[in-house]
């Protein structure tokens, strides 16, 4: 008998160690606060203000949903893998429409992901998520900007999931030209396509118009551009509303991300 009721100690005490251990691997998939869910703290009081303006202005509009999370990590997951499981679990966007966007950050792992909703993955494809990442919030995130970063990456996104309904969002295009930087070439590109456009011309033109109107034409630059081109839609209307929690959405695991 007491053998028994020692081996049913070591049994349950076992149990205890393994539960504890799996609880303290797994990662908390922490309950939605509104829109803006800044668990990291990386969010400035005045950019949490605009992100949520914004997010309530979409959802007005459009019934779509944007929510952004920051986290210090996400381990044992990949980042991807935790961003499909917490919009799994929030259901971002309005159920039959599945039209949300998740932007994650995880500062300690240096990663960020974009998960669209199948109603977005026209309007925002996975082509379209990388080059958000890459060219508009990695430039802030390497230069510590996380705030910043995260606004304007949150821009863009509202900014292609209202077109998709085709209405306006009202201050959009001064906080675009305000945070979404041109993608500023680097001196050797620059040069390198100079120099190919050079030996077009002399190769196709050069014949024709001789070297001195060849000269005239020269080579030119452009100084980048805004990744998406084109200019966003005019003022109208206003935020307003509140979080009431998501709609009931899902999601395909488009996306895209990586380290910076």
């Amino acid at each position: 008998m007491r053998f028994t009721h020692k081996l049913i100690f070591v049994l349950l005490a076992g149990f205890l160690c393994f539960a504890s251990a799996l609880s303290a691997e797994e990662p908390a998939f922490p309950e939605p606060q509104g829109f803006i869910n800044d668990f990291a703290g990386l969010i400035a009081p005045s950019d949490f203000q605009q992100l949520n303006a914004l997010a309530q202005a979409l959802k007005q509009k459009t019934t779509a949903e944007i929510t952004v999370v920051t986290l210090k990590t996400t381990k044992p997951y990949d980042i991807q893998d935790y961003s499909v499981r917490l919009f799994e679990k929030w259901k971002i966007g309005k159920a039959g429409k599945d039209n949300g966007v998740l932007l994650l950050v995880a500062v300690e792992d240096k990663k960020a992901w974009i998960t669209t909703g199948y109603g977005l993955e026209g309007a925002i494809p996975d082509a379209a998520a990388s080059r958000i990442y890459r060219n508009i919030i990695v430039p802030y995130f390497k230069k510590g900007e996380f705030s910043k970063g995260i606004l304007a990456g949150s821009i863009v996104i509202v900014d292609l999931a209202a077109r998709e309904y085709n209405v306006s969002i009202e201050d959009l295009p001064k906080l675009t030209q305000q945070y979404v930087r041109p993608v500023e070439k680097s001196p050797l590109a620059s040069f390198i396509q100079g120099l190919f456009t050079l030996l077009f011309f002399v190769l196709f033109f050069g014949l024709r118009l001789g070297l001195f109107g060849f000269l005239l034409l020269g080579t030119g630059r452009r100084r980048g551009g805004y990744w998406y081109g084109g200019g966003l839609s005019g003022n109208s209307g206003g935020f307003g509303g509140g979080f009431g929690g998501f709609g009931g959405g899902f999601t395909g695991g488009g996306g895209a991300g990586g380290g910076w």
